[in-house]
């Protein structure tokens, strides 16, 4: 696994990946543990750029209780183009298991994706932490 370019504690009400390397395919976002400070459902949600300024309109990414910490990876394909395709994956339980869920949705990005912003539908992050990653 390469090492991580961006690690932090996910906190606040939201997390931007910013100086993602290029000559690379795929960016990969891990998301270790990250839970919402609601009490209910909330979705996270994602949303790119390419100069850190104009950012497209959030898109979803997944929903999910408080109760439930989100383990999970987006790969955003092709990256540097500037429309690809990003892929939710998550374990379907953390037992040793070939099953997932798996979420497919489109984005576009003119000057290709620079930088990526993860918030909440509502609410703040409280838990875990989100690591990046391009191969």
């Amino acid at each position: 696994m390469p090492t991580p370019f961006f690690s932090q504690p996910a906190t606040g009400s939201s997390v931007t990946i910013s100086g993602i390397p290029t000559g690379s395919t795929d960016l990969v976002i891990d998301l270790v543990g990250v839970s919402h400070n609601r009490n209910t459902t909330a979705t996270l949600r994602m949303a790119v750029s390419a100069d850190g300024v104009s950012w497209s309109a959030p898109s979803a990414v997944a929903a999910f209780n408080k109760a439930w910490p989100y383990i999970g990876h987006i790969v955003l394909a092709g990256y540097e183009g500037d429309l690809g395709v990003a892929s939710r994956i998550q374990p379907d339980n953390m037992a040793l298991s070939l099953a997932a869920f798996v979420t497919d949705f489109g984005w576009v990005c003119p000057g290709g994706v620079q930088h990526v912003k993860l918030s909440w539908s509502a609410g703040s992050f409280d838990a875990g932490t989100i690591n990046a990653t391009v191969r």
